[in-house]
């Protein structure tokens, strides 16, 4: 995974006398989620014609808009836990479609259209801690929960040794991704 994000830090909002504070910012970034091959099987009707088994080579892009929250603890001026929540767009590419029945060897019955797109909502939760290496330089790692909404794809008909078939429409259900993410900040 790669990621670029930008964005703006507000006031730390202290809490009465108490050396607890709250400091809100505001980001957008972006993810790259480098390629994933989901697999799955589909049966077919009449059941005598087998089992598609379905490959689909996958990266994702996401856009999110993020509000984050870092506080400030009485114990240390120098590392900051903070939690987040983001919401936007992914985009999943699948490249190369794969479907094959082994009672059809050799034969991609994705083979005209192995290639498809789509779009959808995507929604993050982060928490993580950061800590101040240099005055504007701080290092992070958090954990990420990502979730993008059901998608659908339309894959080519099924072409050479084979009899003619109508394009595919394959749903994914709902991507959910665990992430553990380290990097570093750099603030002006």
């Amino acid at each position: 995974m790669l990621g670029l994000q930008a964005g703006y830090e507000g006031k730390r909002q202290t809490f009465g006398p108490s050396e607890w504070s709250l400091k809100p910012a505001a980001e957008l970034e972006g993810l790259y989620i480098g390629q994933q091959s989901p697999v799955g099987d589909m049966p077919i009707n009449p059941s005598v014609l087998g089992t598609q088994y379905v490959a689909l080579p996958m990266t994702v892009g996401v856009v999110l808009a993020n509000a984050v929250f870092t506080v400030q603890t009485p114990w240390s001026s120098r590392i900051f836990p903070y939690l987040g929540v983001g919401a936007g767009v992914a985009r999943l590419s699948i490249r190369g479609a794969n479907s094959t029945n082994p009672s059809e060897p050799g034969i991609n019955h994705f083979d005209s259209g192995p290639d498809a797109s789509a779009t959808g909502f995507a929604m993050q939760f982060k928490a993580g801690v950061k800590g101040e290496v240099a005055r504007n330089l701080l290092l992070f790692a958090e954990y990420r929960h990502l979730t993008i909404n059901p998608t659908q794809y339309t894959f080519g008909e099924t072409l050479p040794r084979h009899l003619p078939t109508d394009s595919w429409t394959v749903s994914l259900g709902r991507q959910s991704y665990n992430l553990f993410v380290a990097g570093l900040q750099f603030r002006f």
